[in-house]
């Protein structure tokens, strides 16, 4: 009997030593998963920092364009930083111009660079961007422009979460990230009309859909569409605050009442095509000639 007490004592002792050495390999795994995220994460971010560092030092001094300065210009008249006031970005916008006519090509692959690498790494800074090309450049440029560059950065912020930082974006934002995964799987019959609703309409941030879209499991290319297409009401408005930037105070003044009316506005029409497909349904008595009935349900909410 005491033999057989002994053995049963020892198999206790063993289990609990292989679920500590278990728990063990589990941290040792995960130090190792988060050193090597952060080795990646820091890598990418010092050769972004590098490419704009070096395209910002491959533009003329401010000394060699102050030579051209008209007679009894103030020397603090061009400046070239990150504008933390709109009168500091009026100034920089006009350093930006001299610029524009003494290199205009490696001044858009500088604002290009600094716009993707600033999305990418969620670095407050791209609308201010925005708003100078809307300044710099006639409105379908700049349209074009902030397009192309939004589109990428948003795309390397997407692929950044798949790839590096699944579990870190779960963790600070759960109930986020829970709550669009729902919104997502009832729109799934639908998905590109209502990837076209969320990036047009102010209900989540910009920055949040970049980093949740691929937990949610939206698909690569309808985010790029979506962000293409659904960005183009933003970009427009940033475009417009360009044109206006010598009476503009705020980056708030974007969004004014009236403007975000409008945003919703551009969304209910994205979901238009589902909302007609769902009220047909509901006049034909619920039969749908593609199959499946969502006679009955709410048409944001149908799938």
């Amino acid at each position: 009997m005491q033999l057989r007490y002994s053995s049963q004592a020892q198999t206790v002792e063993e289990a609990d030593g292989d679920d500590k050495l278990g728990v063990k390999h589990a941290a040792a795994r995960s130090a190792r998963s988060c050193g090597r995220t952060l080795l990646v994460l820091g890598t990418l971010y010092l050769l972004g920092l590098g490419v704009v560092v070096l395209l910002f030092r491959s533009l003329p001094g401010l000394d060699e364009l102050r030579g051209d300065l008209p007679a009894g210009a103030p020397p603090e008249a061009l400046r070239l930083a990150v504008p933390r006031s709109f009168e500091e970005m009026r100034a920089v916008r006009a350093t930006l111009g001299r610029y524009h006519a003494a290199c205009p090509l490696r001044l858009a692959s500088l604002l290009a660079a600094a716009h993707v690498f600033l999305q990418t790494f969620l670095t407050p800074g791209a609308a201010c961007i925005n708003v100078l090309v809307g300044s710099l450049y006639s409105p379908l440029a700049a349209l074009v422009f902030i397009t192309v560059v939004s589109t990428l950065g948003s795309a390397c912020n997407f692929l950044l979460v798949r790839w590096q930082l699944k579990d870190v974006v779960t963790a600070m934002f759960p109930q986020r990230v829970a709550a669009l995964a729902a919104e997502v799987r009832r729109h799934r019959a639908h998905l590109m009309h209502y990837a076209l609703f969320l990036r047009v309409t102010p209900i989540f941030p910009a920055w949040f859909i970049n980093v949740a879209s691929p937990l949610v499991e939206i698909p690569f290319h309808v985010f790029c569409v979506a962000t293409a297409v659904g960005h183009q009401p933003h970009n427009v408005l940033a475009i417009q605050a360009g044109r206006s930037l010598q009476t503009m105070r705020s980056l708030h003044d974007l969004y004014s009442l009236p403007n975000v009316l409008l945003l919703l506005g551009i969304g209910v029409v994205a979901l238009a095509p589902k909302l007609l497909k769902t009220a047909l349904k509901r006049n034909l008595g619920g039969a749908s000639p593609v199959g499946g009935g969502d006679a009955g349900r709410d048409p944001l909410h149908a799938s």
